[in-house]
């Protein structure tokens, strides 16, 4: 499991670009962690990059992910 607090936090302080790195850094390393590929996506979309965040969801498997939860 994820520690997400320091993700969480950074977001807290409007840091979102320090959270998009600590979250894809936190996905390097638990590939499967749907939240904290979700909370990286977020972090770009605060931050005003809805672009490259698009992208990121586009290419994270996030939306099929969503389509399949109960």
């Amino acid at each position: 499991m994820v520690d997400l607090a320091g993700i969480r936090a950074a977001m807290a302080r409007g840091e979102f670009l320090l959270a998009y790195d600590e979250a894809t850094a936190a996905a390097e390393q638990h590939p499967d962690d749907v939240e904290v590929r979700a909370l990286a996506v977020l972090a770009l979309a605060r931050a005003g990059a809805t672009d490259p965040a698009a992208a990121v969801l586009a290419s994270s498997g996030l939306e099929a992910a969503v389509a399949g939860a109960p």
